[in-house]
């Protein structure tokens, strides 16, 4: 057995660094994964699937039964991400360290 130490880098990421210095860091996905509402509508889930580069797709699930209620298509940048939805293109700001996409009305979608 060979003991590891556990912790996070300055950006919050873990990390396990071994006695002979090899570390080994969990690989981050960016802004892709699935996500709660913190505010308007903490039923729904957001499921965030890259497409093809800065592409996205967004399945927008019904938390309470599980059924996707609609797919929307984003764009990633650093660090903003550009939604577009029904009534029009709406920008939100993904944070890493957070695990959070911030909207400019307040709402807050966290990562799992």
């Amino acid at each position: 057995n060979i003991v590891g130490v556990f912790a996070k880098d300055r950006e919050g990421i873990p990390i396990i660094t071994f006695p002979d210095g090899n570390s080994w860091k969990k690989r981050e996905t960016g802004p892709v994964g699935v996500y709660y509402d913190d505010g308007t509508n903490p039923k729904k889930l957001y499921v965030i699937r890259q497409l093809k580069g800065p592409e996205l797709t967004v399945d927008i699930i019904d938390g309470k039964n599980g059924v996707v209620t609609s797919t929307i298509q984003a764009k990633a940048g650093n660090p903003t991400i550009t939604f577009e939805f029904p009534g029009g293109s709406v920008s939100g700001v993904f944070s890493l360290k957070k695990k959070t996409i911030s909207f400019e009305d307040g709402n807050v979608w966290t990562k799992f």
